[in-house]
């Protein structure tokens, strides 16, 4: 999800279009969109714009912080940011602008048989995250 602070919006104004984010000073993780190259899919279809920033946070937390404080736009995933939303401290930006899902991997060692604990975990994580709140964010 694109989100900033409220103080941040009032400032700088809302972007409209993820083309007005190139005036945004904008936080890019040193991870997933490391390139600084945002892709979005909204009513024209699919757009990438290259967003720059003052820094490049390195973990989560660093990152929420930076974007409660102001510091910029940031992509975050829903779950990082519901509660933020829902209290008011993030303002979604973009609303009508998705950004690729992120997969999330269980990775296990290959058994011909697979212990049934294993199976339980996956079928109630689905379960969990398919019903989640968050997960109906955007």
């Amino acid at each position: 999800m694109t989100c900033a602070s409220p103080h941040n919006l009032k400032a700088r104004g809302e972007p409209l279009t993820p083309e007005d984010l190139s005036r945004h000073p904008c936080l890019v993780t040193n991870t997933r969109f490391a390139d600084g190259l945002w892709d979005f899919t909204g009513p024209e279809g699919r757009v990438s714009v290259r967003v720059t920033g003052p820094v490049t946070p390195s973990n989560a937390i660093t990152m929420r912080y930076m974007v409660l404080d102001g510091a910029g736009v940031a992509l975050r995933p829903n779950f990082a940011v519901a509660d933020d939303l829902a209290q008011g401290r993030l303002v979604l930006v973009l609303p009508d602008y998705r950004v690729p899902d992120l997969p999330i991997a269980a990775i296990y060692p290959h058994r011909k048989l697979q212990p049934r604990k294993i199976s339980l975990f996956l079928d109630y994580t689905a379960r969990v995250l398919k019903a989640s709140p968050w997960h109906r964010l955007q």
